[in-house]
This record gives structure tokens, C-alpha cells and sequence, in this order.
């Protein structure tokens, strides 16, 4: 009888969370209608918002991927996250996008803190100049952080299909994510069933195939010819350099020491796949790239600082000032054309100096620790 019972209880509240679910789905799209209702009349086209939006939904809207005649660089297997919203006028897109990104940014906040740790830190992240720099531009930082959420969850899950929707969006920024990709890829070997291991591959393989058969002569052609390395609005460790007239030796020693610090920290506490550890090998891949934009150092600060200042405010709070500094310098013209790109660079450098000691401070003094999946937060 108390069996029955239970199973009735069991039914019942599986149908709730189905409920549930499903309004919290249904309130998310109203939001989003609500949100580019308000903001689709602003006169995008004519101003300086939405600087790279205008170039993804010019290179994309009604399902194209013009990669000569714009600057649409976006690998053709992830426009499939993009076509849905370029379907609609530039404005309404854009206002779309950024509400796409407002909501992973909000999720993105770790839940085991307290409720004023959680708010505080939310209102941190949404209000730092490379969040509203990614609201105002409308770049596909979202898709790189939304990717990372949802690999930390279908890895724990042994979800074979979110994992490989992880996979699609990961590769839309591949100079953030091609350290991170293969730790992911040996973290899921180890910790999945072997009847399972090659199912999210394959089914990755299976959505960008199409996309890619179609534009991908195209796409390869537009990235032999990437213009932006060594530019002005590139902020990876080869460019500073270069334009601080430093010694390519210095350069390569550099890069050396710093892969040296990441491996040896992998070594030794394996980063536990937790967010942390992600951000550590996000912030060393835009070091280490040919081509790192600062528009891409939300997912750092995103990964690895807002956890960080619930966890250790004061630390937390320091490193996170350096992402609100900009604000000083709206209005100085000279300096955001001369010295932003080496700044973010510094930012970098001393967000990758803090995660490192912040992982090697987490290091179990026996360091006996068995691998297993991480929690998504």
C-alpha cells in the first residue's frame, strides 16, 4: 500500500517540476518579447551600438553565412545558435541577443553562497564595463560562457546531446577555448561509460556537418585571411609585446613559463573541472593566442572572479576593480585608442597570477584525490 502511495507522490511531483519547467519557459520567452519590444525602436543602424551585431546580422540574417563581403568569422556549425535571431530586423536581434546574454549571465552566478553573497555578486557582474561592453556590442561571448555551463552540467549528467551542443557553442570562439576543449574531451573519457564516450562526438559531427559542407570553403577562406592579429583591438601577449617593442625571445620564454605554470597546476590538482579551473585555461588560451579581442575577457571575469569574490571577497573585489576601471577612461579618445589593448592584457596576466594561487591554495595538502565529475556550480 505505502508503496503505491509513494509511487503516486512520485508522480505527482515529477508532473509539478514538469509544470514548473514549463512556466518558467513560457515567462522566459515573454520576457524576452517584453525586453526587445522596449528596446527595438533605438536607431541601431544609424548609431555606434551594436558594433559587431550589425556585422553578425549582416553576415547572417535569413540564414546566410557571408563571410567575404562582412566580418563574420563565426565557425558555420555555431551560426545554428545565431540563424534564429538574425530572422528578425536588426534592432529586434540585437535586443534579443542581449537579453540571451543578460539571462546567462545571471545563471551564471554560483548558487552555494548566501542570498545577499549571490545578489551582490550578480549586480558585480552585470554592471562591469566588459558586461555591458557585450550588452552594448552585441558579441558572442554568451555563446562561450553559456558553453561552459552547459559542459559542467552534461558532464556530471553523462548527456550525450547537451555535451555535444557544449562542444558547437565552445568552437564559435576557438582562440578562448582550445585549451579548455581538450581537458574537457579527456575529463568526459575518464568519467563516462565506455559505451558512451563517442556518442556526443558523433552527434556534434552530425549537426555541423551540413553548415559546414555548405559554407565552409568560405569560412576557411575568411580565416586565412583574419585581418585583426597584431592590430590595435588585439590584446593577446604577442601583440602587447609587439607594440611594447619587447624581444620576440622575451616572448617565447614567456610563453613557455606560463604553459609551464598551467600544466604543472593541472598535474597537481587536476582543476577538478570545476568553473575555476576553466578560467584558468580561458584566461591562459587569450594569453597564449595569435588573436585575443578584450571583448572576450567577460568569460574570465565571468568564470573566475565573480566565484572568486563569493568565495574570497576581499581578493575577489580587488581583481574584479580592474574590470570597472575602463569607466574612468570613457572619455579620454587617446588612451582607448592607445593603451586599452595592453591594459586588458594586464588585466589577464594578473587575473591569471590570482586563479593560479587561488587553485594552488585549493590543493589538498595530501593531494590525494580521486577524479570524479564536478557540480555545475
Amino acid at each position: 500500500m505505502f508503496g503505491k502511495y509513494g509511487g503516486d507522490i512520485e508522480k505527482q511531483n515529477t508532473g509539478i517540476e514538469i509544470v514548473n519547467r514549463l512556466l518558467a519557459f513560457v515567462l522566459v520567452i515573454l520576457g524576452g518579447i517584453a525586453f526587445a519590444s522596449q528596446f527595438s525602436f533605438l536607431p541601431i543602424e544609424s548609431s555606434n551600438m551594436a558594433i559587431d551585431w550589425k556585422h553578425i546580422w549582416n553576415g547572417t540574417h535569413n540564414f546566410s553565412a557571408n563571410y567575404g563581403i562582412t566580418e563574420l568569422r563565426t565557425p558555420p556549425w555555431s551560426l545554428i545558435f545565431i540563424w534564429p535571431l538574425t530572422l528578425f530586423d536588426m534592432a529586434s536581434s540585437w535586443a534579443l541577443a542581449a537579453y540571451g546574454t543578460l539571462l546567462i549571465l545571471v545563471l551564471s552566478v554560483p548558487t552555494k553562497s548566501s542570498r545577499s553573497m549571490r545578489l551582490l555578486a550578480t549586480l558585480v557582474l552585470i554592471s562591469a564595463y566588459p558586461a555591458i561592453r557585450q550588452l552594448i556590442d552585441g558579441n558572442l561571448e554568451a555563446l562561450i560562457i553559456g558553453g561552459v555551463l552547459l559542459a559542467t552540467y552534461s558532464l556530471t549528467q553523462s548527456n550525450a546531446f547537451l555535451f555535444a551542443i557544449s562542444l558547437l557553442m565552445l568552437t564559435a570562439k576557438i582562440q578562448e577555448t582550445w585549451l579548455l576543449l581538450p581537458f574537457i574531451a579527456y575529463w568526459q573519457f575518464i568519467c563516462w561509460p565506455k559505451n558512451k564516450r563517442m556518442r556526443p562526438y558523433l552527434i556534434a559531427v552530425a549537426l555541423a556537418l551540413i553548415p559546414l559542407a555548405i559554407f565552409g570553403r568560405d569560412w576557411l577562406s575568411a580565416m586565412i585571411h583574419f585581418p585583426w592579429p597584431g592590430t590595435l583591438i588585439d590584446s593577446s601577449l604577442s601583440a602587447t609585446m609587439a607594440r611594447l617593442s619587447i624581444p620576440v625571445a622575451v616572448y617565447w620564454l614567456t610563453w613557455i613559463a606560463t604553459m609551464a605554470v598551467l600544466l604543472f597546476l593541472i598535474r597537481q590538482s587536476r582543476l577538478q573541472g570545476n568553473r575555476s579551473g576553466f578560467a584558468l585555461l580561458v584566461t591562459t588560451a587569450l594569453l597564449l593566442s595569435p588573436y585575443a579581442a578584450s571583448n572576450s575577457l567577460l568569460t574570465p571575469f565571468v568564470l573566475g572572479v565573480i566565484p572568486l569574490f563569493i568565495k574570497h571577497p576581499s581578493w575577489g573585489l580587488a581583481l574584479a576593480s580592474l574590470y570597472f576601471f575602463p569607466y574612468l577612461k570613457l572619455g579620454d579618445e587617446l588612451w582607448r585608442f592607445n593603451q586599452e589593448s595592453n591594459y586588458w592584457t594586464l588585466v589577464l596576466i594578473l587575473t591569471f597570477i590570482v586563479l593560479a594561487i587561488d587553485l594552488w591554495n585549493s590543493i589538498p595538502v595530501s593531494n590525494e584525490q580521486t577524479i570524479e565529475p564536478a557540480a555545475s556550480n
